[in-house]
């Protein structure tokens, strides 16, 4: 977490937002978009349709040589692989849920505005 607020500080970030009533429900979550372990061949012809009426991702895509992998490098330690979406979901499901002693830890790392939405 220290690293996280490190790396938001560099970025420029005036104030933290910690938010402690996110809920997953599989059977409930209508509006999220499919996403893909990697870009493989399943993947872009799921997708070919959004891309024909977005010539512009296509373009950007090419002129760099290569797909996104995907990756979430904000969850990734200095020097480490970042890992895959669904990577990093597994390692937040395993996390404990946190204590208000927790988000005192937290509060006292910060030294900017620290907000708590519950």
């Amino acid at each position: 977490m220290v690293q996280r607020l490190e790396r938001a500080k560099n970025a420029g970030a005036k104030g933290i937002i910690l938010t402690l009533d996110w809920s997953f429900a599989n059977g409930r979550d209508w509006g999220s978009p499919w996403i893909p372990e990697k870009v493989d061949l399943k993947a872009a012809m799921k997708f070919a349709p959004d891309v024909l009426t977005h010539p512009k991702w296509f373009w950007s895509y090419f002129r760099t040589g290569h797909m996104p992998d995907l990756a979430t490098p904000n969850m990734a330690a200095p020097g480490q692989k970042p890992p895959t979406f669904f990577g990093a979901y597994y390692e937040w499901m395993q996390s404990s849920l946190p204590s208000w002693d927790d988000v005192a830890w937290l509060r006292a790392q910060w030294d900017g505005p620290f907000m708590v939405k519950e």
